[in-house]
């Protein structure tokens, strides 16, 4: 008798192990899940910057920019490749990235705005190429506004005045 109930024990105790085990396995992924149904853009991107990861971006105007993710700001990322490009979010038509944990969904509310950032590296006088949905212009960065954008294009041409809305992308030519 007393092997039969030492036998009915061990059938109970590895019922309930393995109940454990698949209460477990559901729980992890209900919380993969969970995490997965929160993510934002701006925090998948934050994730890419967190590990350094090499990027493709596509854009509205067709353009696909390759690089590393180097920042993300509120309304743009920065992408390092050949020439430092920013693309502003709302030009963003798919992001091809390896798979990354879920990042804080937290808003880079420190990091300015485009038209600030723009702004900021107006007096530096870069050489850029602005890519709108239907043109690209190029040119030397004059100057920056709250919405518009003032670019000297080369061999003395009028100045190109460019609203910041038009702008998908904005790559800077390194110095």
């Amino acid at each position: 008798m007393s092997g039969d109930a030492d036998a009915q024990l061990r059938r109970l105790l590895d019922e309930e192990a393995t109940a454990q085990a698949a209460r477990a396995r559901e729980r992890s992924r209900w919380l993969r899940q969970q995490a997965s149904e929160e993510r934002t853009f701006a925090g998948l991107l934050a994730a890419c910057r967190e590990v350094g990861a090499r990027v493709q971006i596509h854009t509205v105007a067709g353009i696909r920019h390759d690089g590393v993710l180097q920042a993300v700001g509120p309304d743009w990322c920065q992408l390092d490749g050949s020439w430092r490009t920013y693309v502003a979010l709302s030009g963003i038509v798919a992001l091809h990235a390896p798979v990354v944990a879920a990042a804080d969904n937290e808003s880079p509310s420190q990091a300015p705005r485009l038209s600030e950032l723009l702004t900021e590296l107006a007096p530096e006088r870069p050489q850029v190429r602005l890519q709108l949905v239907d043109a690209t212009v190029d040119g030397t960065l004059v100057a920056g506004g709250l919405d518009v954008l003032s670019v000297q294009p080369p061999g003395g041409a009028p100045a190109t005045y460019v609203p910041l809305a038009a702008v998908v992308a904005i790559s800077v030519r390194p110095l």
